[in-house]
């Protein structure tokens, strides 16, 4: 492989190579089909799967054509999954993240962002909704992308002896930690705001009847 290849996956190295990536999947569907204008530029753009966990709903949602849609209320934490089986080559690496429009809703990625060499499975996004209001996802839509680029002199491979290979599911352990997700940012700021407002009054109060009690003390008469 000489250094010009070395570089990021360009729409033809996705077209050429999908059937490595996607080896679950259709190959002409996203060559010449249906799926095709999922490959954009030098990048790939995976759909949400059948399995998400909100924070504050406490319970794992399984998706279908007909309960198709999620919500991620500012200040929720998700884990969500793809539809897509993947599979990294071994001389690769994969970088994930999510769709512009989710990002300007107010969500982050707040999981890893590169997938190693040889991984294999559906990848799993833990996200933030940091802005202040509900952003929906829908079943199989677009909502990932991943990027792929080879790597120079080759990588220790992603295999069986790791807790992720060929996942396909979100498990309880996964989920556990965000069972106690916080506050959101906008309800902290109310809340804060109503304790200065409280300091406020009742601060006023109080130094008005310090005054009133000094002057008692203090003052001619």
């Amino acid at each position: 492989m000489d250094d010009k290849a070395k570089t990021f996956w360009s729409t033809r190295d996705f077209k050429d190579r999908i059937k490595d990536i996607l080896p679950k999947e259709k190959s002409s569907e996203w060559v010449d089909g249906p799926k095709e204008e999922r490959i954009q530029g030098s990048s790939l753009e995976l759909s949400l799967g059948e399995e998400a966990f909100i924070s504050s709903k406490k319970k794992l949602k399984k998706l279908n054509s007909k309960d198709n849609f999620i919500k991620i209320a500012p200040g929720d934490f998700a884990l969500l999954i793809t539809e897509e089986y993947v599979q990294i080559p071994k001389e690769c690496m994969g970088f994930i993240s999510i769709k512009a429009r989710h990002k300007l809703s107010g969500l982050i990625n707040v999981s890893g962002f590169h997938v190693d060499p040889g991984f294999e499975g559906r990848l799993k996004f833990s996200l933030y909704n940091a802005g202040t209001a509900e952003v929906l996802l829908k079943y199989k839509d677009p909502t990932f992308i991943l990027f792929i680029t080879y790597i120079r002199d080759g990588a220790k491979i992603y295999n069986k002896g790791h807790d992720h290979f060929k996942q396909q599911h979100i498990e309880p352990k996964e989920m556990m930690p965000l069972l106690g997700a916080g506050i959101p940012i906008h309800e902290i700021a109310h809340r804060l705001g109503t304790v200065e407002t409280a300091v406020k009054i009742y601060g006023g109060i109080l130094i008005g009847i310090l005054i009133l009690i000094l002057t008692k003390l203090f003052g001619g008469g």
